[in-house]
């Protein structure tokens, strides 16, 4: 069942260096003949690394719970404000374990002494060591390349399949940090002038797990906007829980270094019970986590309420004036699904086909669709609290509901609007706003 939560308030590193991924290179040489040979002394280094590095592997498969993977694209403001590099700075007062290794790949605009904006010469993978001490990156680089664009598949698919497969775990969280515009996309590069879309996230999660065989357990956006109908529909397939935010957060959206204080604490715990540790830390206003297994049956019941409304001239005219009074999220017409539904619900009778439609809909969504939720009615502005009550009705999904034209073209390549009957309700009350 969902469970509300409200904002809280705000280990060791692995036993011996591992490298990501472990290259070895043998050394030739030629003998009298114009041939080449390995020396006895190498064939022996290298069946005795071979040896060391299988059975610490497999040593890792059976000790490791969680390998939490990491993602910043901070190539764009969140680098330019530091929010980026605070993201690693909170998780390095942790810090992995033998249980629990953390990986970051990170790229980042920094700002130079002079005010100048200083750029990336190559994306950084660390494994997390704790640091308690400064605000230094102090945790050892496993891998470096070239710069490349963090919104591309290959940046992305690359660091989870390999870090997958050189850090064998029972359990694999993938958090994604960076810009969010909901549906339209995330972490935009502002060196390649790119965001990567929503089915482009969908098809990387998809690669990992080709090249893996592994499943993403818990995928967490620390990105504004992104719980959304539209974005956990894309990504079913390829994550068993998605956390994310409906409105736009604070530079940084969790307390990291709280949840992995719980994880290390315990790290035979499941997704699950991560995934709610990360809503009861969220920093957003609006946070959730979604079983994304409930999801058919969450658009068979989505596709039955818009029958019950659609049928009816009334109701139509009702939805088209409650899609004004519903509170639109930061991203342009994105609202919380079960506000907007309620509202329609208090303005009909109780007898309509649509009240009991949205009931049963809102119900499966809280106590079904959502692990967790939570809310903060308050927000802090020079040290004065302010209330926000338009978040009071929200339950932790949103959606995506123009009042008047859209990008069709961008929109209709989600499988969302493909597979449900929700784009046929948008345009026929659009049909109402015009009137």
């Amino acid at each position: 069942m969902g469970t509300p939560h409200h904002a809280g308030v705000h280990g060791q590193a692995p036993a011996a260096e591992e490298r990501f991924p472990i290259r070895i290179r043998q050394s030739f040489a030629p003998n009298t003949r114009g041939t080449l040979f390995l020396s006895r002394r190498m064939v022996l280094f290298v069946v005795m690394m071979s040896i060391s590095i299988s059975g610490s592997l497999f040593a890792q498969a059976v000790s490791r719970e969680w390998l939490i993977l990491v993602y910043v694209s901070g190539i764009n403001n969140r680098g330019l404000d530091g929010s980026a590099k605070e993201v690693i700075h909170l998780l390095e007062k942790e810090g992995s374990s033998d249980a629990v290794t953390v990986l970051v790949k990170y790229g980042l605009l920094e700002m130079g002494p002079n005010g100048e904006v200083q750029f990336p010469r190559q994306l950084i993978t660390l494994i997390l060591q704790k640091n308690t001490k400064d605000q230094a990156i102090n945790s050892s680089v496993v891998d470096s390349s070239p710069h490349q664009d963090m919104a591309s598949k290959t940046s992305l698919s690359w660091f989870a399949s390999h870090g997958i497969k050189a850090y064998p775990s029972k359990k694999v969280m993938l958090l994604f940090f960076g810009k969010g515009e909901g549906w339209m996309g995330l972490g935009e590069d502002e060196i390649s002038q790119k965001k990567m879309g929503i089915v482009t996230l969908a098809e990387t999660l998809k690669e990992i797990y080709e090249k893996t065989g592994k499943k993403i357990d818990l995928f967490v956006m620390d990105a504004d906007c992104m719980q959304t109908t539209e974005v956990v529909y894309e990504l079913r397939e390829w994550a068993e829980i998605i956390v994310g935010s409906e409105e736009k957060g604070p530079r940084v959206g969790y307390f990291y270094d709280l949840v992995l204080q719980e994880v290390k604490a315990d790290p035979a715990m499941n997704a699950e019970k991560l995934a709610n540790a990360f809503v009861r830390y969220a920093d957003n206003p609006v946070n959730s986590a979604v079983k994304t297994e409930k999801l058919p049956a969450f658009l068979t019941l989505l596709d039955k309420w818009v029958d019950a409304v659609t049928k009816d001239p009334v109701a139509m005219k009702t939805a088209a004036e409650e899609a004004k009074k519903t509170f639109s999220f930061a991203l342009k017409e994105s609202i919380d699904l079960c506000e907007y539904i309620e509202r329609i619900s208090q303005a009909l009778s109780d007898q309509h086909p649509a009240v009991k439609a949205g009931r049963e809909l809102c119900r499966f969504t809280e106590e079904d669709l959502l692990l967790s939720y939570h809310k903060t009615l308050f927000s802090l502005d020079a040290g004065k609290v302010i209330l926000r009550p338009e978040y009071d009705r929200a339950k932790g999904l949103a959606i995506y509901l123009p009042q008047l034209s859209y990008d069709s073209s961008m929109y209709e390549q989600l499988a969302f609007p493909s597979n449900s009957k929700w784009r046929g309700f948008m345009e026929l009350l659009s049909n109402e706003f015009t009137q």
